[in-house]
């Protein structure tokens, strides 16, 4: 929080402004201006992301946004309190940060910081300035004196340190946010969406995706209340997506489970997810409507704006819906007794609850990669599209087997399998999304009795079919270059039985 190049001390907690004006007074007229108090809002997102990326952002009483980082400023800019997203912010470095750090969650207050800092001086008999500082007082905190020499005044510069020891102060280093966040044991709680779960190579199967499943369904839970109160659509998103991938985790390690497990949970899970798909469909739509708009002639605008007032209706329809279920006593019983079935202690009854999860997890991996690598090499322009979105289906259970059990291999050998992957997931993740998009917007063609509304929606259905095609090629292509040889034997040699 200082200037480059300013000497800090810490003053004993009794030590007044006028304590030092009168400890220096042998050296000229030592000053403080009139304090300036603020209160700094420290923001991020509900998953910590800008604390765990080492960062801090904060935000002025006066509304001055200032990202931290090493307790120095990097960037700073001006905006209105109200800004909740990235988007809201104007555009500046600052605003990149952001953006790089907290995605589409909306920025949350998560501590405040009160402050009280005068500016200093020390003037000699010609009352020319010698020595600048600044006094400045943290709550909770002992005050801080910073002074910084200034050319051709040296001697100056070492009384005055000579005399802030003598009053009993410390040199320290530069204040620092986070510092005082740990100290006082208010710093954000980090949040991890994609582990780690603490497994071991050799941990018995079943009792490793036990505990894995436990903290997933926990993780899913974190969002409830996000999603009651609109806090932003991420809660909504990672709620599906933590419930999503813990049905991913129960089939594709069922073979490590009691036989019922698996096919029960999984009833369970599916219902508590399906209540919120008409939201997150939704909330997709809406996030993407600028986007769409943009693809339309401007003649189509007052039907495609009206569409959004009715998807605006809908949302809050579903949301409601959605309310209803989360806070009804039947869906808290359901969720006490799914956790208390994932919780139970290990039967080791199945084929491979006891064997070392890494060599089950190995397996399941290589499986799933070489399905859709046999798949992948079957695909041409005459190939449907649903078996495109099959191998797209595949494609994402096999990330999430990379991701639940990446502690349990080296990173440098997954990070050339991660990058191929994703190459070929995002290709595949917009061909869905043009293809979902039609069909959503369809539906709504269909039943709608406004000619402009009917007009805009099938011309950007006619839009979106054919941004479908030019991302079919893309497709075929990322996936034949999926299907490789080097890329097949890097599977192979990580999580064929020599590599596991």
């Amino acid at each position: 929080m200082s200037v480059a190049g300013n000497v800090h001390f810490q003053m004993p907690t009794k030590c007044s402004a006028a304590s030092v004006q009168e400890a220096l007074a042998g050296l000229g007229v030592a000053s403080f201006c009139r304090a300036r108090k603020d209160r700094l809002v420290i923001l991020d997102n509900f998953p910590a992301d800008i604390w765990a990326d080492g960062a801090l952002l904060t935000r002025s009483r006066a509304g001055q946004w200032v990202w931290w980082r090493d307790a120095r400023p990097e960037y700073e800019l001006q905006s209105p309190d109200q800004a909740k997203f990235w988007w809201d912010l104007p555009a500046c470095r600052l605003r990149d940060q952001v953006e790089k750090a907290v995605g589409l969650w909306s920025l949350q207050p998560v501590a405040t910081v009160s402050t009280s800092r005068k500016a200093f001086t020390l003037r000699n008999a010609d009352e020319k300035i010698v020595v600048r500082g600044e006094w400045l007082h943290v709550e909770g905190l002992e005050p801080r004196l910073s002074i910084q020499a200034l050319r051709g005044y040296g001697r100056e510069y070492e009384h005055v340190c000579q005399g802030l020891s003598a009053l009993g102060a410390m040199e320290v280093a530069s204040l620092d946010l986070r510092e005082i966040l740990e100290q006082q044991d208010r710093a954000p709680q980090v949040l991890a969406l994609k582990g780690p779960y603490g497994i071991a190579t050799d941990e018995p199967a079943e009792q490793a995706v036990r505990r894995m499943a436990v903290a997933m369904f926990s993780l899913a839970r974190c969002f409830e209340t996000g999603v009651i109160d609109d806090t932003d659509t991420e809660f909504v998103h990672q709620y599906r997506v933590s419930l999503r991938k813990l049905r991913s985790l129960l089939s594709l390690m069922k073979s490590a489970l009691p036989n019922e497990l698996p096919h029960r949970a999984k009833r369970e899970l599916a219902g508590m997810a399906s209540a919120m798909g008409t939201l997150r469909d939704l909330d997709v739509f809406l996030l993407d409507q600028g986007r769409y708009r943009q693809m339309l002639p401007q003649v189509f605008h007052p039907g495609f704006d009206g569409f959004i007032a009715q998807i605006r209706k809908d949302r809050q329809r579903a949301l409601n819906a959605t309310r209803r279920q989360l806070r009804s006593a039947t869906y808290t019983r359901r969720c006490d007794e799914l956790a208390q079935m994932l919780d139970a202690p290990a039967t080791f009854e199945a084929v491979s609850a006891s064997r070392p999860v890494q060599r089950v997890a190995s397996a399941r991996i290589l499986k799933r990669y070489l399905r859709i690598r046999a798949a992948s090499l079957q695909v041409t322009a005459a190939t449907d599209d649903e078996q495109v979105h099959e191998i797209r289906i595949e494609c994402k259970k096999l990330r999430y087997m990379l991701e639940f059990f990446a502690e349990l291999y080296p990173k440098n050998r997954l990070k050339p399998i991660h990058k191929a992957l994703k190459r070929l997931q995002d290709v595949l993740g917009r061909f869905n999304d043009a293809s979902v998009q039609q069909i959503f917007l369809n539906q709504y063609a269909q039943r709608s009795q406004d000619e402009q509304q009917s007009a805009a929606l099938h011309g950007l259905i006619a839009v979106l079919h054919q941004e479908q095609l030019k991302i079919r090629a893309e497709a075929e292509d990322e996936l034949h270059q999926f299907a490789q040889d080097h890329i097949a034997a890097n599977f192979s040699a990580m999580f064929g039985r020599n590599g596991a």
